[in-house]
């Protein structure tokens, strides 16, 4: 019931992403609404289908794994936001994308099979910063549509070289931080071992 939980609210967004007509009619005119394949009242529909299912099942989660508060359900209804931030227009803000489809995710997971601390917390937003990276590059195969329609995407702020960098750094600082973390860790614990043996 998890998977189709996240199954629904990650497909959530991509339908509200789908509705970037204008400028998935530049850049990606093969997909289904530029295409004419499915229409804008269809796409609306399961916006809402998948919206609604979602929270759904994350409310019956709560309710199996007898959570006092209801925190799967509020975690889903974050996500769902975070989600069209990064989606929908005039916002479309690419830090939404990583907290959405990285932490939020393992925090429902956490919180339905065990527990959800501030380490997991902290660690999973590190690594939503490397998601950030990866939503940069979505952004290069979007440069024309999103200078034509105005849209400030990185690579059209900055410029494709700087906004490389931008991604780049973002997932590599971010993985030598989580590195380095666990290196400390690892020479903590070994540490405490030999002054106690």
């Amino acid at each position: 019931m998890l998977s189709e939980h996240l199954q629904m609210l990650s497909q959530h967004p991509s339908n509200i992403n789908r509705y970037d007509k204008e400028i998935d009619a530049i850049n990606e005119p093969y997909r289904p609404i530029p295409s004419g394949a499915i229409g804008e009242q269809e796409v609306i529909t399961q916006i809402w289908v998948l919206l609604l299912g979602g929270l759904g099942i994350a409310g019956i989660l709560d309710v199996w794994a007898g959570h006092n508060f209801p925190v799967i359900f509020y975690l889903a209804l974050r996500g769902s936001l975070l989600s069209y931030i990064y989606s929908a227009p005039p916002l479309k803000l690419n830090f939404a994308l990583g907290a959405s489809y990285i932490s939020l995710p393992w925090w429902a997971g956490q919180a339905l099979f065990g527990t959800l601390t501030p380490d997991i917390i902290v660690l999973t937003l590190l690594y939503s910063i490397a998601g950030l990276g990866i939503a940069i590059v979505n952004d290069f195969k979007s440069i024309e549509g999103d200078r034509a329609m105005g849209l400030q995407s990185l690579p059209v702020a900055f410029g494709s070289e700087a906004a490389k960098w931008i991604c780049v750094g973002a997932i590599d600082i971010t993985q030598i931080s989580v590195a380095g973390d666990h290196c400390s860790c690892f020479i903590d614990n070994y540490q405490s071992i030999y002054v106690n043996t």
